[in-house]
């Protein structure tokens, strides 16, 4: 039996790596990420054009210098509404890419939204409600939102972060979007 040098091993396993790293275009998914690494940016919580069932939805951005799958990963509110993503493999969010979850995901009937991810049982409630984003026990981000007393909202428009990349609990800094004739004025 040949005896294999451990810096023979060592040199493999590097080359294993790299080669990992190319096919996965050089940024291989983290499977466990921290507080902030991934922001809800974006809440569609009451559109116009479409139904609430088919129109609702919310952007998140990666913050981080590598890719982050959150496949198996939990949405919910403080009460009832949970779903874990499950997309039957990984769903990656590049650094600085961002990633739509809708409730439809059919462009044609959601208000021509480009989804990434269909999610089912959690619902964006149009006063007060909360967006909290888990990996596993973890808390990514969260937003939390009123109704309209001390934050935007909006019908037919979305609410989008507007500050500094933050720690978590992004809430306090969305703001209403404004619509093109808004834009026009």
């Amino acid at each position: 039996m040949k005896k294999i040098a451990l810096s023979t091993i060592g040199a493999l396993a590097l080359v294993l790596f790299a080669l990992g790293a190319l096919v996965s275009g050089g940024n291989a998914a983290v499977n466990s990420a921290a507080a902030g690494d991934i922001v809800i940016n974006e809440i569609m919580q009451n559109p116009n054009i479409v139904s609430d069932n088919l129109g609702e939805w919310f952007e998140l951005v990666n913050v981080t210098g590598s890719s982050i799958d959150i496949d198996g990963w939990i949405i919910r509110s403080e009460h009832t509404d949970i779903h874990t993503i499950n997309s039957g493999g990984a769903l990656n969010i590049g650094p600085g890419a961002y990633l739509v979850l809708c409730r439809d995901d059919t462009f044609v009937i959601n208000g021509c939204v480009t989804c990434d991810y269909e999610y089912s049982n959690f619902v964006l409630g149009n006063g007060g409600d909360e967006v909290i984003l888990l990996d596993g026990t973890v808390e990514i981000d969260r937003v939390e939102y009123d109704g309209g007393p001390n934050f935007p909202d909006p019908t037919g428009k979305s609410m989008t972060y507007g500050g500094p990349v933050p720690n978590s609990k992004n809430g306090i800094c969305l703001y209403r979007m404004l619509s093109a004739k808004e834009l026009l004025i």
